[in-house]
């Protein structure tokens, strides 16, 4: 069992508000990724503290003694808030400093767990197929989990009416088949969970910038790439040992220009990868 991430600057930020970090540790694997908001002041910080403080929690605790792995990832990411926001406070920041998205993925090695607080996306690969949950907000504000930590702003997204839309797209070996949309309640996490069945399996999260890469025209205008087209790329991991997903990215993006791919939005991944091939 194998545990990696990576995050990169988009073309249109100069500060990165992407952040990510993973590990193992006590039989636990863990990728951890978080997506400040651009209009919310210091949220690069606020991205660091959220993922540093669901680190904590997940190398401190013996998850692989909880019952309910799946339950367990989703407290991680409230606690990590509330750890968080005291930070925020004793360092004199706006609590709009935790304007970020939130997803974590964690493994004992018989099952991994992926939590989303916000927009991104959830990834389960087993043989033969790929199960792909992403998280959208309609309104185009994902429910942050800063949101819950103060009434006012809370109340003030509510009146936005910021409900989630959850799409889970499966890519089996020669085709795409989209197998449900529902809505997800905002202020609730998004919990997934898979088994390991003695098969190949990788469980990743990915930010929203995989959405924002494009290649210029010749006139001076765009041309959005296909999400699919990324992921395709995205997920290629070849030897799943060491910095497999840093490598991935790396390739990928040296590919991506090659072809004349840009991405105006930070992108961050983190995968946990168990089994073998």
């Amino acid at each position: 069992m194998n545990a990696d991430s990576a995050y990169v600057i988009g073309k249109s930020h100069e500060v990165c508000q992407d952040y990510a970090r993973s590990g193992v540790v006590d039989g636990m694997a863990y990728g951890i990724i978080a997506d400040g908001c651009s209009s919310s002041k210091d949220s690069d910080v606020g991205a660091r503290l959220l993922v540093l403080n669901a680190e904590r929690l997940i190398t401190t605790a013996n998850l692989s003694s909880f019952p309910n792995l799946r339950k367990t990832v989703g407290d991680i990411g409230w606690n990590a808030a509330g750890n968080a926001i005291r930070q925020v406070e004793g360092l004199g920041l706006e609590s709009c400093a935790l304007d970020a998205t939130l997803l974590i993925a964690v493994s004992n090695g018989r099952e991994a767990a992926l939590a989303a607080f916000g927009d991104g996306m959830l990834i389960l690969v087993g043989p033969g197929h790929t199960q792909i949950d992403e998280v959208e907000f309609a309104s185009g504000y994902p429910c942050y989990l800063s949101y819950k930590m103060e009434e006012s702003r809370r109340q003030q997204y509510d009146l936005v009416g910021g409900i989630g839309r959850r799409t889970r797209t499966t890519w089996h070996v020669g085709g795409k088949t989209e197998d449900s949309k529902d809505m997800v309640p905002h202020q609730a996490a998004f919990t997934l969970s898979g088994p390991k069945n003695g098969e190949v399996f990788v469980a990743a999260v990915l930010s929203d910038g995989v959405r924002s890469f494009y290649k210029r025209r010749g006139d001076g205008g765009s041309i959005p790439i296909p999400t699919d087209e990324v992921l395709e790329h995205l997920l290629a991991f070849k030897l799943p040992k060491g910095r497999f997903v840093q490598r991935r990215m790396n390739a990928f993006l040296k590919q991506a220009t090659k072809m004349g791919w840009e991405h105006y939005d930070d992108l961050s991944m983190a995968a946990i990868h168990l089994g073998s091939r």
